[in-house]
């Protein structure tokens, strides 16, 4: 997983405007346990342009990452860019 986040991190720098590469690295970070840097790949991965469905959930993941952060404001800022599902 680490070698895999390295890669991203390459991949997502060549291509600073793929908001699904961000997307995966941020997902890569949050579980190894990086909380500041899925914060920053979230962070870019909402600035990058993507499709309408990936960037609900990016906007999705983001805030429950903030949520678990304790940044509840910014939480539900992000979601109200979700989709409004079950888990959302």
């Amino acid at each position: 997983l680490k070698k895999a986040a390295k890669n991203l991190t390459f991949a997502a720098h060549r291509n600073p405007l793929s908001a699904e590469l961000w997307y995966h690295l941020a997902t890569a970070q949050q579980r190894l346990g990086n909380v500041l840097e899925a914060m920053h790949a979230y962070d870019y991965a909402a600035k990058a342009q993507g499709t309408a469905p990936l960037m609900r959930q990016i906007f999705a993941d983001k805030g429950a990452l903030e949520l678990t952060a304790g940044q509840p404001d910014d939480a539900l800022a992000s979601m109200q860019y979700a989709e409004e599902t079950y888990q959302t």
